[in-house]
């Protein structure tokens, strides 16, 4: 090993085995092969370097037709669209029609603009709202001086539902009248006239309608009614009494004692009498009515109706004050009177409040007017109401 140590130490070791390296002279070019090796790699990063600038270039025109297309292309459709329905627009007279508060478009972007400087012009104006204000594009004739421009509101009109349905209440005062028909009966006639007055009535209604037009509109229902009379009935009596073994007379005599004579005396008593009582008409009636209404403003109107009322039922209750020739009172339920089939003309004329576009209050002066007797004629004489009143209704559509 130390032999072997030795000869690689020693120089002939490698004169023997590789030659002298230092003499030789060998092909290899080091600064050629370092210009290659150089050359080699500055291709291969300029390769990926191209790969990453077409990658970048690919991301960019993406983002930048992306931010295009959502800036550009819906302003670009809505100016398509308003230039399909260009119109000119004189802000002098401008129509009502054209712009909505919340989403405000022009349906022009011709506006004719009176201007100090200027005569008539036609001005195009792109339109765009940005923070609530308008944005105007001047053309080569620029005006120093824009008039401003006021957007016309278009109120939305509520659609309301056709059909509605209303509850109601009145009260007034309900006149009375007779009239003679048989000549016999005139005694009753004045009697009833004298002193059956006048008095007050009540009716509520449940009623159910449909808009026939935006103003005209149809009614019926049910209506149930109850009018009074009052009877102011004043009257006096007389009642005969005999009494038995009364002195009837005196018979005096000079120096003699008086004679006195009895006998039976008639004596009369006279009562005098208030009375004041109330008779009661009532009925269920079926209305049919044709009405009109009429805004005012946002939240009222007048609206006026009329039709006639048919009775199903009537029913009639108290008594038929004493005749001059009558002692005593008589029921009214004895009279012919009929049960169903009154018919009466109404009309009434409300002031209605609008609490929204379905619910509304009204208030109304209201007249009834019996066109046929609500006791038969058979009996002598007829009996029409007329009753006027105040009501009140809630109508809500659905």
């Amino acid at each position: 090993m130390q032999i072997l140590q030795g000869y690689m130490k020693d120089r002939k070791f490698d004169n023997l085995n590789w030659g002298n390296f230092d003499e030789e002279n060998y092909s290899f070019n080091v600064d050629e092969q370092w210009s290659r090796m150089e050359s080699r790699l500055l291709a291969g990063r300029k390769k990926r370097d191209n790969k990453f600038f077409y990658f970048f270039l690919a991301a960019g025109l993406l983002m930048f037709f992306s931010v295009a297309g959502y800036v550009y292309i819906p302003r670009m459709s809505t100016s398509n669209s308003v230039s399909n329905k260009s119109e000119i627009i004189n802000l002098e007279n401008a129509d009502a029609e054209t712009i909505n508060d919340n989403n405000l478009v022009i349906s022009s972007n011709v506006i004719n603009i009176e201007s100090s400087n200027s005569t008539n012009q036609i001005i195009p104006i792109n339109f765009l709202k940005l923070n609530q204000s308008l944005l105007f594009t001047k053309t080569e004739n620029e005006i120093s001086t824009l008039p401003k421009i006021s957007p016309i509101i278009k109120n939305k009109t509520n659609k309301s539902s056709r059909f509605f349905g209303s509850i109601g209440l009145a009260y007034g005062l309900s006149q009375n009248t007779f009239k003679l028909i048989q000549s016999e009966k005139t005694d009753v006639v004045n009697s009833r006239n004298l002193r059956e007055k006048s008095w007050d009535g009540i009716k509520s209604e449940l009623m159910i309608g449909a808009m026939i037009t935006k103003r005209l509109y149809v009614q019926t229902g049910l209506t149930t009614a109850r009018l009074y009379t009052k009877i102011n009935d004043d009257y006096t009596t007389s009642t005969n009494e005999i009494l038995q073994n009364q002195i009837v007379k005196i018979v005096v005599k000079e120096g003699l004692p008086n004679d006195t004579i009895r006998g039976s005396v008639t004596i009369t008593n006279r009562s005098r009498h208030d009375e004041k009582y109330y008779n009661k008409y009532s009925s269920i009636s079926i209305p049919i009515l044709i009405g009109y209404n009429k805004t005012l403003t946002k939240h009222t109107s007048l609206s006026l109706d009329g039709g006639i009322n048919v009775s199903l039922l009537n029913q009639n209750e108290g008594y038929i004050p004493r005749s001059f020739t009558s002692p005593d009172n008589i029921a009214i339920s004895s009279l012919n009177q009929p049960t169903k089939g009154i018919i009466s003309l109404r009309t009434n004329a409300s002031y209605n409040y609008h609490f929204s576009s379905k619910t509304m209050l009204s208030a109304g002066l209201g007249i009834e007017q019996d066109i046929n007797s609500r006791i038969n004629e058979l009996e002598g004489y007829s009996q029409k109401f007329r009753f006027i009143n105040l009501n009140t209704r809630l109508v809500r559509r659905f």
